[in-house]
């Protein structure tokens, strides 16, 4: 099972030390691959790390969650916005949300969003994934097979579709 990328962003170091210590106890699936403190440091370190979740505070300097999601919109990740401030919540939502948790946040509960996300993730992966394979066998069928034909003065090469017949190995002697 492939671990679930997480970017941690909140102003406050003991919350995110706090964060990174309930995933380790709660949450062994998760990878916590980089942390940001400010909206600019936040939108760096997602649009290099390219995470699957974001973990994502309301207010912190420079701006606010809401600014950093606009800036690397559209965008491919989940936010789970962990915050102090019960009244973003609506607007969290309109940004796609996929949680709202306040802090102090209760393990369990961070624990279901991120199964959650996971799941979603997984999802979109396998959509993708699968995607692919459908515009590789569809571009496989729509080209023009070819093969080639060693004879004794030159190669021929002839399209699989011009071929009319083909004569058993014992005949090509007589032909």
């Amino acid at each position: 099972m492939q671990l679930i990328k997480i970017v941690i962003v909140d102003d406050e170091k003991r919350v995110r030390a706090s964060l990174k210590s309930v995933l380790e106890l709660h949450y062994p699936d998760a990878a916590v691959i980089a942390e940001a403190d400010d909206v600019q440091q936040a939108t760096d370190v997602i649009k290099l790390h390219k995470p699957d979740v974001v973990l994502l505070d309301i207010k912190m300097p420079g701006g606010t969650g809401f600014d950093v999601l606009k800036q690397l919109m559209p965008f491919t990740f989940k936010v789970i916005f962990i915050t102090a401030y019960d009244e973003y919540a609506i607007q969290a939502f309109k940004f796609s949300a996929l949680d709202y948790l306040l802090k102090p946040v209760i393990p369990q509960e961070l624990v279901n969003t991120l199964e959650k996300a996971r799941q979603q993730v997984n999802i979109e992966n396998l959509a993708g994934q699968f995607n692919v394979f459908l515009n590789n066998t569809g571009s496989l069928a729509c080209e023009t097979k070819k093969i080639v034909l060693n004879c004794q003065d030159k190669l021929h090469i002839i399209s699989v579709n011009d071929i009319i017949n083909l004569f058993p190995r014992e005949n090509i002697a007589r032909w």
